[in-house]
């Protein structure tokens, strides 16, 4: 298909049909780092695809596309959240998280870039934003901010050597995690003040500090309730429990009385 004449709705639509699934094998690679080492990015034709992108928004197709395309992640992102809430071992945890975060960010240049005409005609134009931000928001939101807690009880076992951390990979992910919100430094700011240099002499270092405290004030207060919870729920399932074994054996001593 070329752009010297506007074909009907249907072969428009047959052409986005057709498309869009080239563009989903190359964002699903992209925000899997585990099949990045089967599948080099190399083998896509970024040429190719962003003639797709052109003719998917010349065809009127931009805010579908936008859609589809930040739906895409919001997906990906919610199945790698629950994948992530599955695991036990908080050293395996924190290199599946850490590894998630930096590949993420990777993506979204990426993406920024091939999808910069969609960024440009739609996203800039009509809704006033940057879809580099859009996607950087959806990881924060859909990957990071759920796992607040985990983050803050990893990052307190690398800091009191606990947890076992290569440096260079631990900066990159805090590094990955500032970019995304510089607030993540409230999570640990002892631990992105050892890794990162630039941030040793903040000024509102007190501030940053207290809202730590206020935090992990709050997580301890979660966890305290939620064994309170646990231990309640046991009592009662305990005192259910003798209740029917009792009710069981009433009903056993009614019916050798009657015989």
């Amino acid at each position: 298909m070329t752009t010297q004449s506007m074909p009907s709705k249907a072969e428009a639509s047959v052409y986005y049909d057709s498309g869009w699934p080239e563009l989903v094998r190359l964002l699903r690679l992209l925000l899997r780092p585990e099949e990045q080492v089967h599948t080099s990015l190399s083998s896509f034709s970024h040429e190719e695809l962003y003639r797709i992108i052109y003719q998917i928004c010349w065809l009127g197709f931009r805010e579908r596309l936008y859609q589809e395309l930040v739906r895409f992640f919001e997906t990906t992102l919610d199945e790698q959240d629950a994948q992530l809430k599955s695991i036990a071992d908080p050293a395996v945890w924190l290199q599946s998280f850490g590894t998630l975060c930096v590949n993420h960010l990777r993506a979204v240049d990426i993406i920024g870039d091939l999808f910069a005409y969609l960024d440009k005609a739609y996203v800039r134009y009509t809704l006033q934003k940057d879809l580099k931000d859009v996607l950087t928001h959806v990881v924060q939101e859909r990957l990071v901010a759920t796992s607040e807690e985990l983050i803050f009880a990893t990052f307190k076992l690398v800091v009191a050597n606990v947890l076992p951390v290569d440096e260079g990979w631990m900066r990159t992910v805090a590094e990955a995690l500032l970019k995304m919100n510089p607030d993540s430094i409230f999570l640990n700011p002892t631990l992105f003040q050892e890794l990162i240099p630039r941030l040793q002499d903040l000024p509102n270092i007190a501030e940053i500090r207290a809202r730590h405290t206020q935090l992990e004030t709050m997580y301890e207060l979660q966890q305290i309730k939620s064994t309170a919870g646990t231990d309640m729920s046991r009592a009662e399932n305990g005192l259910k429990r003798d209740a029917t074994e009792a009710a069981c054996e009433g009903e056993s001593d009614a019916k050798r009385t009657a015989a």
